[in-house]
This record gives C-alpha cells, structure tokens and sequence, in this order.
C-alpha cells in the first residue's frame, strides 16, 4: 500500500471562505473541493474545527491512505482538535472512485468516535464524504424491523 506524505500544519480556513455555516453544504462543499481532491486516487481524511458560530476555523489533514482506506488513529484527531483550542469538529474523507456508499468501516468510525468525544466533552458535529459530484452526511443505518 502507497501512503502519502501530508505536511503536517494545522491550517487556517481561507479567508475567501470565512462565512459561511458548515451546514451550507454547497458553501461547505466548495471549501473542500480546494482542500481535498475528490478525483485523486487515494482516501484522505481530514478534521475541520467550528467554532460556535458554526463557522469553518482551521484544519487539519489527519492522513491518506489507499484508494479504499486511510489508516488513522482516533487519539490523532482528539490531538488535533484539542491542541486547535477547539472543542467542536467535523471530519471528512473522499471517496476516490465516486461511491456515495457509507461503508460499514465509516460507520464504526463515526460512532466510536461520537463515542470518545462525548466523553471528552467535544462536540463532533459529523462525518462527510465528499465525491467528485456529492457530498454527502455520515449517517447511521436503521436496522430492519
């Protein structure tokens, strides 16, 4: 498996895209068209710290990976977010081939990761995967009746 170098900077948001809400996903997909290539042939995950104004304030590229996986570690993103000074994030990953699909991995992350946050009294406001066309939100499976 190839792994990708990341420079390892947590980065201020642009300021062209300062204001806007992360829950305006045509704004917040723009944004992360110029940080995260969905065409490019590897999985990168990346966690976005908001502030209380629900607005976008840095980032931070968690790692890449293969075209169908990145290998990272929940205490990475919990770092990051806390050394950002932060307390509310989201995260986001493409999907290299252009599958909307939540995969079963993506929704054991999301919830233990809900899981580790609410203990530390973060708030993590969700999990994205961003396609070349879509974006689209984590959410959890209903199970059958």
């Amino acid at each position: 498996m190839k792994i990708y170098s990341i420079e390892p900077v947590l980065k201020p948001v642009d300021i062209k895209f300062k204001e806007f809400s992360y829950k305006n996903k045509k704004k917040l997909f723009d944004f992360l068209k110029n940080i995260i290539n969905p065409n490019f042939m590897a999985e990168f995950l990346v966690v976005i710290m908001i502030d209380d104004n629900d607005i976008p304030m840095s980032y931070y590229t968690i790692g890449g990976g293969s075209s169908e996986e990145v290998n990272f570690e929940y205490s990475m993103i919990i770092r990051v977010v806390l050394l950002s000074g932060s307390n509310r994030f989201i995260l986001v990953h493409n999907h290299p081939f252009g599958s909307h699909e939540i995969s079963n991995d993506d929704i054991k992350s999301y919830k233990d990761l809900r899981k580790i946050s609410k203990m530390l009294n973060l708030q993590y406001l969700g999990d994205y995967i961003i396609t070349n066309d879509k974006l689209v939100k984590t959410r959890l499976r209903r199970r059958p009746a």
